[in-house]
């Protein structure tokens, strides 16, 4: 899973998240010795671990989890099908000078699914000082796309209501980004976030001349 970095505003990263570095594991996941921050504690290491509310019963977490996927395959291959048109040879192209490249969009784009699994498998994320991903070929993002999908769908499908229903934090060094429950947070970071990122990519594409594939029915070039 690759890298993300701090851009101008929001949790809006040009780069991708990891499992590697700044990450504190969720015991509940069966992975290995627990990583925390090495900038101090979290504010989820003073929470009450139970979540008000009734509990999940396992029919409750089987409709949450069978709602997300079919969402989740679908997203993600409407998003493949235009990762796969980027034209490398446009890759340092930009529609205006304080726009993203559309190498820059793309590979951002390419690394938003690794969110998922990280919220799931992880209890924080702390992304200082991340290295940002460039982008280098076609072939290469679509790569990346495929094994951040990969293992995101993997913990989907894994997940239980209860895990679902717990708190992750997203931090910047000692500035807390946000803390919300994991399901909230595949609602915006994962969902929402590469909707609108998908959106300008196929702006981008239609003013370079790249034909468009289906989004949300037949595009003019399939027409």
């Amino acid at each position: 899973m690759t890298h993300l970095h701090p851009a101008e505003s929001g949790f809006d990263y040009d780069g991708g998240p990891t499992l590697h570095g700044r990450c504190q594991r969720n015991p509940g996941t069966g992975t290995d010795s627990q990583l925390r921050s090495d900038r101090g504690s979290s504010s989820l290491d003073h929470a009450d671990p139970e979540i008000p509310g009734p509990k999940l019963t396992k029919e409750m977490t089987m409709s949450m989890t069978s709602a997300l996927l079919p969402e989740f395959d679908r997203e993600m291959a409407t998003t493949r099908r235009l990762l796969e048109r980027v034209p490398e040879q446009d890759a340092a192209w930009k529609p205006h000078d304080k726009s993203m490249s559309l190498g820059q969009l793309a590979i951002h784009i390419g690394h938003i699914p690794a969110y998922g699994a990280l919220a799931l498998l992880h209890d924080e994320f702390d992304a200082a000082g991340s290295p940002r991903p460039q982008f280098t070929t076609t072939a290469a993002l679509v790569d990346a796309f495929d094994d951040n999908v990969r293992q995101t769908r993997e913990a989907l499908a894994a997940a239980t209501g209860d895990q679902l229903m717990q708190p992750w934090t997203f931090r910047s060094g000692d500035s807390v980004v946000f803390t919300m429950p994991r399901a909230a947070v595949l609602r915006t970071l994962l969902f929402s976030h590469i909707i609108h990122h998908r959106g300008q990519l196929s702006v981008y594409l239609r003013l370079r001349d790249v034909p468009l594939p289906s989004i949300y029915g037949p595009s003019a070039d399939e027409q």
